[in-house]
C-alpha cells in the first residue's frame, strides 16, 4: 500500500499535447479507420492516413486547435460486504462519502470469480492484505471542448479534415487517460514513482494498476460514470456533462477508476443471474428493471 501524495481534488488545465501525443496508440486509431489486420495497417493507404494524420497534429498543435483537461482524485476506501467499496472524506476514515456497488464473476473462469471490490483492503482488515490496497482513484479528461470550433478553420469543401480531426481528438483523450495515469502512478499516488517504461511498454499495459472504465468488461454498468462525475465535480472543473443515456459531451471525453493494488487486473464479468441483478439493484437503490436495462448484455435471461 502506498499512500497518495494528495487525496485532494487535482485540476489539469492545458495538459500539453507535445507530451500526449507520444502516447497515442496508432494500431488503435488506424482500427477506428477500418484497417483492422496487419496488411491493412501496413498498406499505402494507411501510411497516407497517418501521414496526413500527423500533418495534422502538427497544425492542431501550432494553432492551438485543441486543448486537453483532465480531473483526478484518490481517496481512502474500504471494502465492506465483499462486493461493495466504501469511499472516505478524509484520512480519519470517519465518514463515508459514499458506497460504490461492484458486480462479482459468477461463472468461474481460470477457477476465480473477481469483483472489483477484491483490490481494495476489506473494512478492519488488519493487518493489510497483500497486493491490496486502502485507497482508489478516479480521473477524467476531455480534448473535445473545442472541435466545434476548430473544425471551422477548414474550407466548407474539405470533407475529410473535419472527419481527421474529429478521429484525432478521440485518440488525445485515450493518449490523455494514459498520460493522466501516469502521472498518477509516479507523482499523485506515486505508488511506482520509479517506473521508466517506453511509450511501447505503457501502450502495453506493463506499468502497475489498472483503469477500467464504466462499460468495461469488469464494471459494464455506464452508470457508474455518474459517481465518477460527482467525486470530481466534472461539469465545474473541466466542463464534461452525462447526458441521460450517459454519453459524455463534449465528445472525445474519457473517465475511469483507478486501482494502485499489485493484484489489480482485468477481467469479465460476464453472464450475470437473477440473484446478483436483485443484490445489485438494492444496494444501488435502483429497480431491477433499470439494471436490466443497462445489464442487457450480461443479463441471464
Amino acid at each position: 500500500m502506498n499512500i497518495p501524495v494528495t487525496t485532494a481534488l487535482t485540476i489539469m488545465k492545458e495538459i500539453p499535447l507535445s507530451e500526449v501525443i507520444e502516447l497515442i496508440d496508432w494500431k488503435m486509431y488506424l482500427v477506428t479507420w477500418d484497417f483492422r489486420t496487419t496488411e491493412a495497417r501496413e498498406s499505402p493507404e494507411a501510411e497516407e492516413l497517418l501521414q496526413d494524420s500527423r500533418d495534422l497534429l502538427d497544425r492542431i498543435v501550432n494553432e492551438n486547435l485543441l486543448s486537453l483537461e483532465g480531473a483526478v482524485r484518490i481517496l481512502p476506501a474500504s471494502t465492506v460486504d465483499f462486493d461493495d467499496i466504501n469511499l472516505y472524506e478524509d484520512e480519519k476514515r470517519d465518514h463515508i462519502y459514499m458506497t460504490l456497488p461492484m458486480l462479482r464473476r459468477q461463472i468461474p473462469r481460470m477457477g476465480q470469480c473477481p469483483s472489483l471490490a477484491d483490490f481494495i483492503t476489506p473494512l478492519g482488515e488488519i493487518p493489510i492484505i497483500a497486493g491490496v490496497d486502502d485507497y482508489m482513484g478516479f480521473f477524467a479528461v476531455t480534448a473535445g471542448k473545442n472541435v466545434d470550433e476548430a473544425v471551422k478553420v477548414f474550407p466548407e469543401h474539405d470533407l475529410y479534415s473535419p472527419l481527421l480531426l474529429k478521429s484525432l481528438a478521440d485518440r488525445l483523450a485515450e493518449a490523455g487517460a494514459e498520460y493522466i495515469h501516469k502521472k498518477v502512478r509516479k507523482e499523485l499516488w506515486a505508488y511506482d514513482s520509479q517506473e521508466n517504461l517506453n511509450v511501447e511498454d505503457i501502450l502495453k499495459v506493463k506499468y502497475s494498476g489498472i483503469r477500467p472504465a464504466p462499460g468495461y468488461p469488469c464494471c459494464p454498468d455506464h452508470t457508474g460514470k455518474k459517481d465518477i462525475f460527482k467525486i470530481l465535480d466534472a461539469e465545474k472543473t473541466i466542463g464534461i456533462q452525462l447526458t441521460e443515456s450517459y454519453m459524455m459531451l463534449p465528445g472525445a471525453s474519457v473517465c475511469g477508476y483507478l486501482f494502485g493494488a499489485e493484484k489489480s487486473h482485468y477481467f469479465p464479468v460476464g453472464t450475470i443471474g437473477d440473484d446478483q441483478i436483485e443484490s445489485y439493484s438494492g444496494r444501488k437503490g435502483t429497480s431491477v428493471s433499470e439494471i436490466k436495462r443497462w445489464l442487457s448484455v450480461n443479463v441471464n435471461d
